[in-house]
């Protein structure tokens, strides 16, 4: 399958989940972050950009610009950049 493969896998694996994060447990997550004493330097929201920044550290970042670029071309055209 190879890197690429996996990755494409698991990007349609999100995009075809239909549970999303509702509005307000979104707006509580932010709420905290901006009002704690400590912020942490990153939070995620929902299942999708916790799977997105755990396979961000697998390949280099070149690799993976590459392939979200090719995954978002379809949907904005050619304006994301490769």
């Amino acid at each position: 399958m190879g890197l690429r493969g996996a990755i494409t896998t698991a990007i349609d694996a999100i995009r075809t989940d239909p549970a999303g994060v509702k509005a307000h447990e979104a707006a509580r997550t932010i709420a905290k972050a901006v009002t704690d004493r400590k912020p942490r330097t990153r939070c995620t929201i929902g299942r999708d950009a916790a799977v997105l920044t755990r396979l961000a550290r697998i390949p280099p970042d070149r690799v993976l610009d590459r392939v979200i670029a090719a995954d978002l071309r379809p949907r904005y055209g050619s304006t994301a950049s490769t």
